[in-house]
This record gives structure tokens, C-alpha cells and sequence, in this order.
């Protein structure tokens, strides 16, 4: 509108005029948005695979976000421990938070079904498994957190200061060992502790425990190699642990509807990530026990049955403790089907992708 078109018209209306024109150029120019600074606590050590992951992924987010979300990232148990961080999450010490549920046994009982299953090859398998367990069951024990990326590590190994060739070697050993994990070293015989795994070299060194029964990848990742000289292929019969990267739901509830696709966009594609990056401290802590010299001990076929079947009154009884809870047996069984089926599956993604794996069946185990 040109100036001397409005020359004539009467004082209010220019008045008029002129606030409109101040109001339209307010609104069309758009306020800068707000930055938004999150906390994340990672228990793994800084230069651990699962720290590194867990920094690419938030670094993503802040890549997604053109900058608006910024993290400040606390790996190594810097901020809380790994069994402190459920509560830190929840409680809105931190807003992202990568935890276990082998820390707060009991806490999540549905994603407990997991832990009962024995079969995982494959720390691929795992955490693509957790994945699409979580997504078909979506356990209302996790209504107080916003869960972003489930996964897992491989099924257990134990490591150990002592020969085991047998059962019954099992008998009278000390080996770290929480929530589940716990039971099942206790139906093969031995004591199960509980101790943070950050403890787990000193306390071995010290000969407060004999083993731990744990992820491959701990050989490097937790000094475990150092600690021990034999490493006894127990994935068969000890189950994994699985992890989640969970947030603060009002930490969640917070964030625009766009930046909250962003971070479930990232999650979902970190699902496959995170999966590889435990395949990878397998591997890596693999070459480390072959450079430590280790004594890789693998049980008899008739060994390994006999230790798989001490793990069947603990399936049972979870069941009935599942039926405790409200839940029918038919239920129950249908979890551990389902997992079975997704084991099937993953196993013959990571046969087609060539994925190569310290521990599970020939098809996929290095030599």
C-alpha cells in the first residue's frame, strides 16, 4: 500500500491501519526456538562400544534437531551407577538413561521373560529380539518411562579363575551374577553375588568371587581377561540380560510433537546399532582372550544338556509366578513362542548378513 493512498483518510482509520500492519509484522517474523538441555547417563565405560553408541546417538538427535535438543552426556558411571539409573530416570534426575533390568530384578516382570529364555546365539539376536518384544507386548510396566531403544548383549559366558568341564564343577564357586542371571548360576551349583560389574575385576583379583557370568564383551570392556584364565562357553544355558534406553516421560512430554518423532525416528534406527555394537565388543573381546591366552572351555553335548535342564524348574516357576500376577499360563507360554520366533528369524538375518559372532551355532560362530 503506497503512502499517498492514505493521505486523506481520516486519523483512526490510519491509526487502524497501522497497529494491523505492527501486529502482521510481529507475527510473521518467528521467535528463535527455545534450546532444550537434556541429561544422559551411560554406565559403560567412555570408551566401551556401548558409550560410543550411545554418543552417536544422541549426537543425531542434536543433528536432527538443527541444534534445538543438546545433551549432557555422563558415560563411565560418572553421574550413577548402572543399578541407580532406573530410579535416576524415573525420578527426573537425568532424562535419558541407559539401563538393564538385571539391576532391578523383579521391577519389570513381563520383560523378565527374556531372562528365562535360553537360545539367544547372538548379541544381534538379542537386541533385535527385546526390540520386537517390547513393540508386540508393550508391558504396562513401562508406562512410567517413555522406552526408546530396547536391546540386549549375548547370552552369557562365565568367566572364571577356575576350571569348569563339568556340572558339577560349578559346585562351591562364588560367581557375580545379578537378578536372574543370580538364579540360573544357582541351578548349575554355584553361589550367585550380586556386585556391580564395575567391582567385578577387583573383587576377582581379590578372590572375593571366582567368575562372573556375563556378556563376552566384558573380557575387555570390565578388565575381565585380566582377572581370569578361563572363559566357559555357558550361553546355551544362561540366559542374556537386556537393556533399554529409556527417557523421563515428563522430560518426553515436553518436547514438540516434531522433535518427539525425532527422537523415536533415531531410536528405531539405533535399535540395529546398538545390536551391532554388542556383536562387535563380542568379537573384539574375543581377539583380547585369544591375545591373553585364555582357556576357552567348551562343555560335552551331554554336559550342556544336563546344565539346560537345570534351567527348566526356573522357567516353570516364573511361569507361576507370572499366573501370581494375573497373567494365564497360555499367556505366559505364548511370550516364550513368540521369542522363539523372533530367535528363528534374527538367526537367519544374521546368517544372510554375514554377521559373525563369538558364541551360537556354526552357521554364525567364528572358528
Amino acid at each position: 500500500m503506497k503512502i499517498l493512498r492514505l493521505i486523506g483518510l481520516p486519523l483512526c482509520t490510519l491509526l487502524i491501519i497501522s497497529t494491523f500492519m505492527s501486529t502482521f509484522t510481529a507475527c510473521s517474523t518467528s521467535a528463535p526456538a527455545e534450546e532444550i538441555t537434556l541429561r544422559f547417563t551411560m554406565y559403560f565405560p567412555v570408551d566401551s562400544y556401548q558409550a560410543k553408541v550411545g554418543e552417536a546417538w544422541y549426537k543425531e538427535i542434536e543433528n536432527r534437531t538443527n541444534g534445538q535438543v543438546k545433551f549432557l552426556y555422563y558415560p563411565g558411571g560418572t553421574l550413577m551407577e548402572g543399578p541407580a539409573t532406573t530410579d535416576g530416570v524415573k525420578n527426573g534426575v537425568v532424562d535419558v538413561g541407559y539401563m538393564t533390568i538385571g539391576h532391578v530384578s523383579g521391577r519389570f516382570p513381563v520383560m523378565e521373560c527374556m531372562t528365562q529364555m535360553t537360545g539367544f546365539s547372538s548379541a544381534f539376536i538379542t537386541g533385535h529380539v527385546a526390540d520386537d518384544f517390547y513393540n508386540q507386548f508393550k508391558p504396562k510396566e513401562w508406562d512410567d518411562f517413555v522406552v526408546l531403544a530396547p536391546g540386549g548383549n549375548s547370552a552369557f559366558v562365565t568367566f572364571s579363575t577356575k576350571p569348569v568341564n563339568t556340572l558339577a564343577d560349578f559346585e562351591g564357586l562364588k560367581i557375580r551374577a545379578p537378578g536372574n542371571t543370580g538364579k540360573q548360576v544357582q541351578a548349575l551349583g554355584a553361589s550367585a553375588i550380586s556386585i556391580p560389574m564395575g567391582d567385578a575385576f577387583d573383587s576377582l583379583t581379590k578372590g572375593v568371587i571366582d567368575g562372573a557370568s556375563c556378556a563376552m564383551e566384558a573380557a575387555k570392556t570390565w578388565r575381565l581377561g585380566e582377572a581370569c584364565q578361563y572363559l566357559v562357553q555357558t550361553s546355551q544355558a544362561i540366559s542374556p540380560a537386556v537393556y533399554l534406553l529409556i527417557m523421563n516421560k515428563e522430560s518426553y512430554d515436553r518436547l514438540t510433537p516434531e522433535i518427539q518423532e525425532v527422537f523415536m525416528e533415531v531410536s528405531a534406527e539405533y535399535v540395529d546399532k546398538f545390536a551391532l555394537a554388542w556383536n562387535d565388543a563380542d568379537m573384539e573381546a574375543w581377539e583380547y582372550c585369544e591375545e591373553m591366552n585364555i582357556n576357552v572351555l567348551d562343555l560335552t553335548a551331554a554336559e550342556m544338556d544336563k546344565c539346560m535342564e537345570s534351567m527348566d524348574p526356573l522357567k516353570a516357576q516364573y511361569v507361576q509366578n507370572m499366573v501370581g500376577l494375573g497373567y494365564t499360563e497360555s499367556e505366559v507360554n505364548s511370550w516364550f513362542d513368540f521369542l522363539q520366533t523372533r530367535i528363528d528369524y534374527w538367526l537367519q538375518q544374521q546368517i544372510q548378513r554375514g554377521i559373525k559372532s563369538p558364541v551360537g551355532p556354526a552357521e554364525i560362530r567364528i572358528p
